[in-house]
């Protein structure tokens, strides 16, 4: 009868070394090492930060003051009731929660970071003076950004007068005709079609390709050889080229990404809410 095959001990013993080595190395030490230094005024009661790092706030005396890390600098600051010294965020609702040891009522605040999206050069839909801009960083060929862009103007169509509705473009890189069918919009723009061309991007967003942003052209009516000239020329590349800039400098980090006056925007329940309370306070 031949005996079961078997580890000498040495051997078991070496194998279990050789599993647990790595480990106890895979500790390594941890470095501190300064990066900002904040100028607060006052004595800070308590601290809280956004998920993501950009936002930091500082709980003083009387007083919050909002840190924005990407600039180095206190972004804003607004009055509270001196007996709050507590302070936590949550990134699910944006929601700044002040509490206090005195057993004053907590108060929570919704946070929301104004960025400045750049217009120039892009068409605008809706009137001049409309209370609510909407801008979208979105790409022809994504096809959560045709259904958002037909969401919108249901949107516009519900708070007709009220808002202004932009296209930023944020063509990705995989995917191939996302730039041109940007390039080819805006240069009909230069004609007048801009958002005739747009809506049937987005209708034809799984047939793109040089031959269907052709066929698009001339179904349009366009001069095609001064849509080819304008498409081809610098100043659309430029205007592009400008939207992703201003989109990667504030942290777009896919299409479509929506903002309500410079105010990131989740579209789900509370979208309504949020267009309503800009109505709301330009009154």
């Amino acid at each position: 009868m031949r005996r079961p095959h078997t580890l000498p001990c040495a051997v078991m013993i070496s194998v279990l070394i050789f599993i647990f080595l790595p480990l106890s190395a895979a500790w390594g030490e941890v470095t501190f090492t300064p990066t900002v230094s904040p100028k607060i005024e006052g004595p800070v009661s308590d601290t809280a930060a956004a998920s993501d790092g950009k936002l930091i706030f500082f709980l003083t005396p009387g007083e919050i003051q909002v840190y924005q890390t990407e600039k180095g600098t206190i972004i804003d600051r607004f009055a509270v009731d001196k007996a709050y010294d507590g302070l936590t965020y949550t990134d699910a609702r944006k929601a700044l929660i002040l509490t206090s040891s005195r057993g004053k009522t907590p108060q929570v605040y919704r946070v929301d970071l104004v960025h400045e999206i750049l217009l120039e050069g892009l068409p605008i839909k809706g009137p001049e003076d409309a209370p609510v801009t909407i801008a979208v960083f979105s790409d022809y060929q994504c096809p959560y950004c045709a259904r958002m862009d037909g969401f919108l103007q249901q949107v516009m169509a519900r708070y007709p007068g009220k808002i202004r509705f932009v296209m930023k473009h944020f063509p990705l890189p995989s995917h191939k005709y996302a730039r041109q069918a940007s390039l080819a919009a805006l240069a009909a723009n230069r004609q007048g079609k801009f958002w005739a061309f747009h809506e049937a991007l987005f209708k034809h967003y799984k047939e793109i390709d040089d031959k269907k942003i052709e066929e698009i052209a001339k179904g349009l009516g366009l001069d095609l050889d001064r849509w080819h000239k304008d498409m081809d020329g610098p100043a659309i590349e430029a205007t592009i080229d400008r939207d992703l800039e201003n989109g990667n400098r504030i942290g777009v980090g896919g299409t479509p990404t929506v903002f309500v006056n410079g105010k990131e925007a989740g579209v789900d329940k509370d979208f309504f809410q949020q267009i309503e309370a800009e109505i709301g306070s330009s009154r």
